[in-house]
């Protein structure tokens, strides 16, 4: 599991919430063949990622606000509508954008998800070629192409 103490003192434009390293593996994976994979930080779970956003000062000279976060929904301990929710209520990451990854189809999760603020609700696929391609459409959108408020001149 990577912490806040070994991490390099760089910031980084796509936070990666998630917990099974095989859907991150397989995510950095997808991220790598569209050139994205160093731009990432993959934490495994929702206190850390708030941690590394919000709670550790001697971070917060080195860490900028990432351009998308990803958090899955079904996060242990603080889930994905939690680090949803959090980030929608602090002044400093209510305009981040946040695509909220899972497995989940219930209309409830996505309900919920929007109703809560996220960007974008993408169900993760099952089939390996489809899910490469989903993650590999997702990164581009929202790398390339989406114009996060704080970037805005």
């Amino acid at each position: 599991m990577q912490t806040l103490l070994n991490m390099n003192h760089q910031s980084k434009d796509i936070l990666l919430i998630e917990d099974d390293p095989n859907d991150a593996q397989l995510t950095m994976l997808a991220l790598q063949k569209v050139g994205l994979k160093e731009k990432l930080l993959w934490l495994q779970r929702g206190e850390e990622a708030l941690d590394y956003l919000f709670d550790h000062e001697e971070y917060q000279k080195f860490v900028m606000l990432p351009r998308v976060i990803f958090p899955d929904l079904h996060l242990p301990g603080i889930n994905g509508h939690q680090v949803l929710s959090i980030l929608r209520k602090n002044k400093k990451t209510r305009h981040v954008p946040v695509v909220m990854l899972s497995n989940s189809e219930e209309e409830e999760d996505i309900t919920k998800s929007y109703l809560e603020g996220v960007n974008s609700y993408v169900i993760k696929p099952v089939q390996y070629e489809a899910f490469m391609q989903t993650i590999r459409k997702a990164g581009i959108y929202w790398y390339h192409h989406n114009v996060p408020p704080h970037l805005i001149q």
